[in-house]
């Protein structure tokens, strides 16, 4: 464009009368360079602002952004009551708090009467020690055993465990007794064919 330029300088020096005609001619070679060069400036600028919308979109996307705004503040109960109650119930023998003291997590607030749960504790404890000597006991009699073998510490658990253990050794012995004498009694029955065969065998 240049080159143009200067051709169409030295045409007018050398005919002054096509001047007007060389002077556009210029002009507007000037305005397409400049607007070549201005189109491929937008074309860049553009291209950049892309790729800056994208790295930032995606490094958005995929960080990870810690932070926290720090307020005073305060946590209340609604109209600054709180219903505290026993999941199943009960007595309340002991209060350790009054209305509008301050508790801690697992204080001790009330204290339940435990004298039902203890009667019911006990009603348990007594039915397990009568299965525990009762399953001794059956033990012992489909082994065949001489004696019956209680748990170790059995005896030392409690009293009402020796009271249950002399019972189930008084139905052990019993039951032994009665299985000689029947033992016994099957004994007998099985002889007397015998006797009788062999007094028929002599009679004749």
């Amino acid at each position: 464009m240049k080159t143009d330029n200067r051709s169409a300088v030295l045409t007018s020096e050398d005919n002054p009368s096509n001047s007007e005609e060389v002077k556009v001619l210029a002009t507007s070679a000037r305005s397409q360079e400049g607007g070549f060069a201005i189109g491929s400036r937008v074309l860049f600028g553009s291209v950049m602002i892309g790729a800056l919308v994208f790295v930032v979109g995606a490094w958005a996307a995929r960080a990870e952004l810690t932070g926290a705004i720090i307020a005073p503040g305060s946590v209340v109960v609604e109209k600054n009551v709180k219903k505290v109650q026993h999941r199943d119930g009960g007595i309340v023998s002991e209060i350790h708090v009054k209305n509008g003291d301050h508790v801690k997590a697992g204080q001790v607030m009330v204290v339940l009467d435990d004298t039902q749960i203890k009667s019911e504790l006990a009603v348990v404890r007594g039915q397990l020690t009568e299965l525990t000597a009762r399953k001794a006991r059956l033990d012992a009699e489909v082994e065949g055993r001489e004696r019956i073998t209680f748990p170790e510490g059995f005896l030392q658990s409690s009293s009402q465990a020796k009271v249950v253990a002399d019972g189930e050794r008084r139905l052990f012995d019993d039951g032994k007794q009665n299985t000689q004498s029947q033992k016994q009694r099957n004994r007998s029955d099985s002889v007397r064919p015998n006797q009788i065969d062999n007094a028929c065998r002599a009679h004749h």
